[in-house]
């Protein structure tokens, strides 16, 4: 396949645009001459605002060049990702996925500013940009409210984890096709995948995040090894971009959960833990395990956002088969509806609409593992019309449908439809 084809398919669209949405960063894809980087193939995420102002500087650009050209020649010779700073003192993380193109080619993730020292940033941007123009400002000409705050480690880790999943959507995009007459795998030795089987694990930070603040810990571990059993890789490298995924997963929803207010101190500590323990595995239940041991520090702090998303939570589920609005949840708790969307959007990230159909698939899920129900009757109980409506939620959030979930979850015995 040639670099262009590669880089401007689907599947590695959606690699990108979700890594840039757990990062909140900039990638940019360089394909790569003898020593340095010669043109742009792609960027996802947007651009930066001090980086679009410096761009249109005299030497900005070849100043930006200057600064990723080592980091992008150290990732060419590493299977590593290689974090640098740049011109602006900004911080950007490189790496070079070993793909067999006609072309190499550099991501480049960033800016971020360390949450280590946020204090920082403004002090690094206003003596960058006066190297740059030579002279100093009263001001900045640009917003840096647009350069997320994340841990140092976290945006090379990310890295990391997207390197190894280009490799698994190249070795997806080259698969020879199956053979018409080849027999059909037998079921015990399938296993879930992605869909089309290209689509990497969509991290649902969200929904993890919702289940720790309503303290479901068995619902957020579940949702973290969902994401882990769906990269399915057939490169050498699958258990390294677990281990990756892992650290990625852990740190969007810990990043979330900081935006929301929670207590983090205690999870950020266990990181190098985590990075340890996770070392010496290569099953997915271990690694999902691993990754509760550090999100199960997660706390939230006693405030009135936390105390009413959790309220919320409970008026819904004492309301799931009937069904409760928005306007009648609000009543409830005596606040205005406009109130109760704001603090559930910042708070884990969902309208009250996705929260209400969020709880709906879980107590379906718990009746599926537990029960021989049929779909339809699990529908019933959990305020949907019909077992269809069950499965469009179903394929929404779980991307599978009630009756897989209850062949891959029920105990054995207990896989009936009635």
């Amino acid at each position: 396949m040639e670099t262009e084809a590669f880089w401007g398919s689907g599947a590695v669209q959606r690699v990108l645009a979700r890594a840039a949405r757990i990062t909140e960063t900039g990638i940019a894809v360089h394909a790569t001459g003898e020593a340095s980087e010669s043109r742009l193939l792609d960027q996802c995420g947007g651009c930066a605002s001090a980086c679009s102002f410096v761009a249109k500087l005299p030497w900005g650009a070849q100043a930006c060049l200057k600064s990723r050209e080592p980091a992008a020649e150290a990732a060419l010779k590493r299977d590593k990702p290689v974090p640098f700073v740049c011109h602006m003192g900004f911080s950007c993380a490189a790496v070079a996925p070993r793909l067999p193109l006609d072309e190499a080619a550099v991501l480049t993730l960033g800016p971020f500013c360390p949450s280590e020292a946020p204090d920082s940033l403004l002090v690094e941007a206003a003596e960058g940009l006066a190297r740059l123009e030579q002279n100093g400002r009263d001001e900045l000409p640009f917003e840096l409210d647009d350069i997320p705050l994340l841990t140092a480690n976290a945006v090379p880790e990310i890295a990391e984890w997207i390197a190894e999943t280009l490799l698994t959507t190249f070795a997806t995009l080259h698969a020879p096709p199956p053979r018409i007459d080849q027999p059909a795998a037998r079921e015990t030795e399938a296993r879930p995948r992605s869909r089309a089987g290209t689509d990497i694990a969509e991290y649902r930070v969200g929904d993890v995040l919702a289940a720790l603040t309503t303290g479901d810990r068995a619902q957020a571990r579940s949702l973290v090894q969902r994401d882990l059993d769906a990269l399915v890789s057939p490169v050498r490298s699958a258990i390294r971009g677990r281990q990756a995924a892992t650290v990625a997963v852990v740190a969007a929803v810990v990043q979330r959960a900081e935006i929301a207010g929670m207590d983090c101190a205690s999870a950020r500590e266990r990181f190098p833990e985590l990075h340890a323990a996770l070392e010496e595995m290569s099953d997915t239940a271990e690694m999902s395990k691993a990754a509760m041991r550090v999100l199960r520090q997660v706390k939230a702090i006693e405030n009135e956002a936390q105390a009413s998303c959790a309220a919320i939570g409970t008026i819904i589920d004492q309301h799931l088969v009937e069904g409760i609005t928005l306007e009648a949840a609000a009543g409830r708790l005596g606040e205005p509806p406009s109130t109760i969307t704001r603090r559930l959007q910042r708070t884990i990230g969902m309208s009250f609409s996705e929260f209400v159909a969020r709880r709906r698939v879980d107590r379906a899920k718990e009746l599926l593992r537990t029960t021989q129900l049929r779909v339809a009757e699990v529908a019933r109980r959990v305020g949907l019309n019909d077992a269809s409506n069950l499965g469009k939620l179903f394929r929404k959030f779980e991307r599978q449908s009630p009756s897989e979930y209850r062949r891959h979850h029920a105990p054995s015995g207990r896989t009936g439809t009635r």
